[in-house]
C-alpha cells in the first residue's frame, strides 16, 4: 500500500513538474516570437503617452513683431499633464514643443526626472513676453531649473532652439489652440 502511494505522490509531482517546464518553455516560445515580429503587441500607456499630439501652433515673435519661429505644440494644461511632461519622450522634432500653461503666474521650477532628451525651457509671462530660459538641459537630473521670472507658460523644445533661433528676453510666444 505504502509503494502504491510513493508511486501516486511520484506521479503527481513528475506532472506539475513537466507543467511548469511547460508553462516556462512555452513563455519564453512566445517572448521570442514577439520579438521577431510575428506577434504585434499592442502599444502601453506609456508609449501611446510619449507620442507626439499636434494641438496647436506657436509663433516666437521678435521685439519688431517679425516672426522669427513657428512650430507646433502639443499643450499640457491640467495638473498630469503638467507633472507628466516631456518624461518618457526618446524623440522630437525640431518644430514641435509642449507648451506647459500654468496655473497661476509665478515663479516656475522643472526637472528633468525620466527625460530622455535634452531640453531647451523657455518661461514667459501672462503676456506671453519671453523672461528667461534654460538651455541644454542634463537628462534624467533632479537639479531643479527655475525661471528668472514670474511665469505663466513655459515651453519645452529640443536642446538647441533657442540658440538655434537666436531668441532672447523680451520676445515674445503666441500660441493658437487647434
Amino acid at each position: 500500500m505504502l509503494s502504491k502511494i510513493r508511486g501516486v505522490k511520484g506521479a503527481v509531482i513528475v506532472l506539475l513538474i513537466l507543467a511548469l517546464l511547460a508553462f516556462v518553455f512555452s513563455s519564453i516560445f512566445n517572448s521570442t516570437s514577439s520579438r521577431k515580429g510575428s506577434i504585434k503587441k499592442p502599444k502601453s500607456q506609456v508609449e501611446k503617452a510619449t507620442e507626439f499630439t499636434k494641438e496647436g501652433e506657436l509663433h516666437i515673435l521678435s521685439t519688431e513683431n517679425d516672426t522669427v519661429v513657428s512650430i507646433d505644440i502639443e499643450l499640457a494644461t491640467d495638473q498630469y499633464e503638467i507633472a507628466r511632461g516631456m518624461m518618457f519622450r526618446r524623440e522630437m522634432g525640431d518644430l514641435e514643443g509642449m507648451l506647459f500653461i500654468m496655473p497661476t503666474e509665478q515663479i516656475q521650477s522643472f526637472w528633468m526626472k525620466n527625460c530622455y532628451l535634452s531640453l531647451d525651457m523657455i518661461f514667459a509671462d501672462s503676456k506671453g513676453i519671453i523672461g528667461s530660459a534654460q538651455t541644454y538641459t542634463e537628462p534624467y537630473s533632479m537639479k531643479s531649473l527655475p525661471s528668472e521670472k514670474p511665469s505663466k507658460y513655459v515651453l519645452e523644445t529640443k536642446a538647441g532652439f533657442w540658440d538655434k533661433h537666436q531668441i532672447k528676453p523680451g520676445y515674445k510666444m503666441v500660441f493658437n489652440a487647434l
